[in-house]
This record gives C-alpha cells, sequence and structure tokens, in this order.
C-alpha cells in the first residue's frame, strides 16, 4: 500500500544494536550477542561490522524517510554506494515510524 510498517522480529534486533552501543558495546561485542542468539540480517547471513556501521548510520530507523540520496552509475542503475551532495538529498524528519528515539 505504499507505507513503511515496522516489522516487530527485526525491530527487536535493531533496538538491541542501537542500545548496546549507546551502551559502550564494542562491534565485536554486538556481533558476537547477536550472532550467539541467532540473530540475522535481511538477507540472512550472520552478522558482521558492514551490516552493523549501516544499522547504526541508518537515519530511517528514526523515523527519517531520506530521498534522493543514491547517485546513479553511467548505465543508469542506481549505486546506493555513491551519494549525491547534501544540497540535492532530502530529508524529511517524522515521515515514517521510528523503530528507536535517538542516534549514537
Amino acid at each position: 500500500e505504499g507505507r513503511y510498517v515496522i516489522n516487530e522480529v527485526e525491530a527487536r534486533a535493531v533496538r538491541l544494536i542501537f542500545e548496546m552501543y549507546s551502551q559502550g558495546h564494542s562491534y565485536g561485542e554486538i556481533i558476537d550477542y547477536l550472532n550467539s542468539r541467532g540473530y540475522r540480517t535481511k538477507s540472512g547471513r550472520p552478522f558482521g561490522k558492514n551490516s552493523l556501521y549501516e544499522i547504526l548510520r541508518n537515519k530511517k530507523y528514526t523515523g527519517t524517510y531520506i530521498f534522493n540520496r543514491s547517485a546513479a552509475k553511467r548505465d543508469g542503475r542506481r549505486n546506493n554506494h555513491l551519494s549525491k551532495s547534501r544540497d540535492e538529498i532530502i530529508e524529511i524528519p517524522g515521515a515514517i515510524p521510528a523503530i528507536i528515539n535517538y542516534r549514537p
């Protein structure tokens, strides 16, 4: 229906990651904790440093919708690793349901 809906199973892992990080736990400690308890990434893989980094920097978990961030490759496909300049990116706080209410 074109709306964001919180997946509570995934949201538990996200909240746990932010909580542990805010308490000063290292990436390694968080990764070990999640993987030892059977948590997996969206793709079904064990957590690693890159997946934690991406979750902790993702503003959508605070309810901020980001539009027009990804720059296009030469062949026209989207490239999520290449971003446009800050003045081209549109951020709308409160536009989607928030999972957490703080940022690290």
